[in-house]
């Protein structure tokens, strides 16, 4: 699969920083956030997870910035017109010449299909045995900005 792989959360998006606690509950890893002030907060296998003070739409060209790494994971917020709880997996890229939540206008990034196939598997699992996710959506996106 993944030699290396980085999970990135930023301190100014609530949903990540939620999103990043539950997966941490998940593992049983304790890291007090407030302390944290940017970059690598802790390391679970071959997982490092980071916590950077940016919005993640606006992070540009992370992978030379932070080396060596398969697969990036952004926790993020997202918002659907029609505001219907949800979680997604999707790559992101703008498929057009519009850039204006972060990307490149007409770019696009590789997607990991088969990671993004079992993301999708395991949170529809998770979300049959967790009646709080019982009203949420569990999808692909299949296009997407950034």
């Amino acid at each position: 699969m993944f030699k290396r792989v980085a999970i990135i959360a930023s301190d100014r998006d609530p949903a990540s920083l939620n999103i990043l606690r539950n997966l941490m509950a998940l593992i049983d890893i304790e890291v007090n956030l407030g302390e944290v002030k940017s970059g690598k907060i802790f390391t679970y296998g071959n997982i490092d997870f980071f916590l950077f003070g940016e919005e993640l739409i606006y992070m540009e060209d992370l992978d030379l910035k932070l080396k060596n790494y398969d697969l990036f994971v952004f926790l993020s917020r997202h918002e659907s017109a029609s505001r219907m709880r949800t979680l997604s997996a999707h790559v992101p890229g703008n498929w057009t010449g519009d850039a204006k939540y972060g990307g490149r206008p007409r770019s696009l990034c590789v997607a990991p299909a088969n990671f993004l196939t079992k993301l999708v598997i395991t949170l529809k699992d998770l979300q049959r045995r967790d009646k709080y996710l019982e009203n949420w959506n569990v999808v692909f996106e299949v296009t997407h900005h950034g």
